[in-house]
């Protein structure tokens, strides 16, 4: 974890040094793009009914949603080639909220926790990806497609008190 955060520390540094010495800029980072933004991440996740030993016959009624978060995004991309780049994709870490969702079968004094968020998660999710950029270095618009493998780690993960 040390290590991503002096990772982080590093990329701003970058960001900063980069933004604001465009015609001091030394050797070792011409090709070299730091990008920042805010993004949107979108887990998509969650899981079905519970079953179990504890939970005998039917299913449950229980079951699980990760909300979506929003962070800021930093990059660093490198070109290896005029139409090619190597970028590595970072953030901030997002915590993830995780609701309980509960069948409407359930008795009411069960059904006043649907939607509670009962544990929560930090996401973290680098990203390596190899992109391919159209059109002429000189040129104003210049879209690209890339592909990617990425690392997701969930860490700090906590169950809420009820």
């Amino acid at each position: 974890m040390k290590s991503l955060n002096t990772l982080t520390a590093s990329m701003l540094a970058l960001a900063c040094l980069g933004s604001g010495a465009a015609s001091a800029q030394t050797e070792w980072l011409a090709g070299t793009t730091v990008r920042m933004g805010y993004t949107h991440v979108a887990p998509n996740s969650s899981a079905t009914e519970a079953t179990g030993p504890l939970l005998p016959g039917p299913p449950s009624g229980v079951s699980l949603k990760v909300d979506n978060q929003s962070t800021l995004f930093f990059s660093l991309a490198r070109d290896i080639h005029p139409n090619v780049e190597v970028e590595l994709a970072l953030g901030l870490p997002p915590t993830h909220d995780v609701q309980a969702q509960l069948s409407p079968a359930l008795p009411a004094h069960i059904q006043n926790l649907n939607g509670a968020v009962i544990a929560k998660v930090r996401q973290i999710a680098p990203t390596l990806f190899v992109n391919y950029k159209f059109g002429e270095a000189s040129s104003a618009f210049r879209p690209f497609v890339g592909v990617g493998v990425n690392y997701t780690n969930f860490d700090k993960r906590e169950s809420t008190a009820l």
